[in-house]
């Protein structure tokens, strides 16, 4: 299903023009949930896991999806012989970012494109 790859690119095309419109905590909000559905995107249409069995893992409910989805990716990345530390810190940095955009009274958040 190629779904999520294209929900991932709306978001990303979203949030640059939420970013030039200057609604930067709502563009941050789609650049995140852009990169969770590439992600997702690539490990069950190109890495083949099974969406449901990951879904339905006992680490997902403990964790959370998305922490255990930055997790499992980063090892996926890490067994293609790639360095993952920066891509692992900067996912976890986007959803420290994403969280205080949405909740936080936080204005001056912004991503540079």
């Amino acid at each position: 299903m190629k779904i999520l790859f294209e929900k991932s690119e709306n978001n990303i095309y979203a949030s640059k023009i939420l970013n030039d419109e200057e609604l930067f905590a709502s563009s941050i909000h789609c650049s995140y949930y852009s990169t969770v559905q590439l992600m997702r995107h690539i490990l069950f249409n190109i890495c083949n896991e099974d969406e449901k069995i990951f879904d339905n893992k006992l680490e997902v409910k403990n964790i959370g999806s998305h922490n255990f989805l930055i997790t499992i990716f980063t090892k996926k990345l890490s067994t293609k012989g790639l360095k993952t530390q920066d891509f692992s810190k900067s996912m976890r940095d986007l959803k420290n970012l994403r969280k205080e955009a949405d909740y936080s009274g936080q204005t001056h958040l912004r991503l540079i494109f």
